[in-house]
């Protein structure tokens, strides 16, 4: 297991953290063996030139990848990892996370790996499971859950979300206060149904036809720019909407008019109230990693 905290021995340099499990732990291996198991679990970790160091003298991210070669040392069919990077800066995640990736691919171990992040989860997962409260709302490959998510909690949590309330009047087609919107799935006529769909679906329409189900006309309020795209606030019937891409959207006479594809409408029975805000830091994705 790897934990959050790194859980080092502070008395104890780097090789004898990895090698002390070898030695005394329920996974002992025989004493000729310790010396060059630890030795290749931190060549693994590229730790091979802090061996003989204090591992309290370790930067964060040396620290936790201390704690990997430590676990990975005794060559675990099943990795625990709960929360391993929460405590690294970005730079630092996001090279940890190449790290463990890199060796649950060369060790073929399957690793469950508990975190709040679903980037992080997105990024090396092979298969995730979304938890809220002890129940598991939705479990697949990060392409299914964040274009396919089966309830609205969980396409929230895997990212921004435009959300809108109407009601079927055709098995494809809902009236909303924004207007109607065309969908790619059926729903019962007469139901009320939640519309979302994500910002870099709003897409700037193009031509002068700009009329009919799924068109919107709005005021651009603000834009942001993300270094590869830009993030923007508009207002629609009076209501924010947050869209993305890699202009900013010029507005005539005033106002913008957007597009949105009916096969990016996501579609969630009943009449709901706003989503919780705090989604993200409730709910986490529990994910299976396998070679």
């Amino acid at each position: 297991m790897v934990f959050q905290s790194y859980a080092v021995w502070p008395h104890l340099t780097v090789y004898e953290n990895v090698a002390l499990p070898l030695a005394e732990g329920a996974h002992r291996v025989p004493h000729k063996e310790v010396k060059s198991r630890a030795r290749e679990a931190l060549r693994l970790v590229q730790l091979e030139e802090f061996s003989d160091r204090s591992a309290t003298l370790l930067s964060g991210g040396q620290q936790q990848r201390v704690a990997l070669a430590r676990a990975i040392a005794v060559n675990p069919r099943v990795l625990l990892m709960d929360e391993p990077l929460s405590n690294l800066d970005a730079r630092l995640r996001e090279e940890v996370r190449v790290k463990i990736l890199e060796l649950a691919k060369h060790l073929g171990s399957t690793v469950l790996y508990v975190t709040h992040d679903q980037v992080e989860a997105m990024a090396i997962a092979d298969k995730i499971a979304l938890m809220q409260s002890g129940e598991i709302l939705q479990m697949g490959t990060a392409m299914e859950l964040y274009r396919n998510p089966k309830r609205a909690e969980v396409a929230e949590f895997f990212g921004l979300v435009n959300w809108v309330q109407g009601k079927m009047v055709q098995s494809n087609l809902a009236e909303t206060s924004m207007g109607r919107f065309q969908i790619k799935e059926s729903a019962t006529p007469g139901s009320q149904v939640l519309l979302g769909f994500r910002p870099e679906a709003l897409s700037v329409a193009q031509g002068d036809s700009h009329s009919g189900p799924n068109f919107l006309r709005g005021m651009l309020r603000s834009s942001t720019f993300l270094g590869d795209q830009f993030l923007y606030n508009v207002m629609i019937q009076d209501h924010p909407f947050v869209g993305k891409g890699r202009v900013i959207p010029v507005e005539r006479d005033g106002h913008l008019c957007f597009y949105v594809d009916p096969a990016d409408v996501m579609v969630f029975p009943g009449k709901q109230g706003p989503l919780p805000q705090s989604t993200d830091r409730e709910a986490s994705p529990v994910f299976a990693m396998k070679n």
